[in-house]
């Protein structure tokens, strides 16, 4: 039987939980620094946030997230062994009031909502174009907050064609891992 690995929450009110997963080729979770990073960017817009965690894995934004204060998240992956995890780790820490859990296709669930999200996090598998997909959605439905940002991880460096209509406001390579913070062009 393989090992599970573990994640750790880095701040908050879960500081130090871990969140444990069975390693895949489809899995690929924020790396620690990398999530480290985003969150110093997002310190002031996380508090109360409503948040989409986006081809979701296991969690690992979502939970840190919420360990950080946001009044919401949903999380959204097809892989239903994943959001049984997360289910149950929702559970363990008495979220249901906070977390809502959509087994679909993040596509799929892009094309038929009409809520609006303070933050969204796309973290797609890097070998597709889910998140550019995503991305393209995410505007044409109006999905983001008037101050709305959106986390965009990927294997390479994006060109300003490629984020547009939104902007960038940081960015960052962690080793293969290039981060993104981007808000809807004004």
């Amino acid at each position: 039987m393989a090992q599970k690995a573990k994640l750790r929450v880095i701040s908050g009110t879960f500081k130090g939980l871990k969140i444990s997963f069975s390693p895949s080729e489809l899995l690929r979770p924020t790396p620690q620094r990398t999530k480290e990073t985003l969150f110093n960017w997002l310190q002031l817009h996380i508090k109360d946030s409503r948040c989409l965690d986006l081809f979701a894995g296991t969690g690992n934004l979502g939970f840190e997230a919420l360990s950080r204060g946001a009044k919401e998240i949903i999380f959204v992956d097809r892989d239903k062994h994943l959001l049984q995890a997360i289910n149950a780790l929702i559970k363990q820490l008495d979220l249901d009031k906070k977390t809502q859990i959509v087994a679909m296709d993040s596509l799929k669930y892009l094309k038929s909502n009409r809520e609006k999200y303070d933050i969204i996090f796309l973290d797609a598998p890097f070998d597709t174009n889910l998140n550019k997909e995503a991305l393209s959605l995410i505007e044409k439905q109006k999905l983001l907050s008037e101050n709305g940002l959106i986390y965009y991880e990927h294997d390479k460096k994006l060109s300003d064609e490629e984020i547009s209509p939104f902007c960038l406001i940081k960015h960052q390579k962690t080793g293969q891992v290039y981060s993104y913070l981007l808000e809807l062009n004004k």
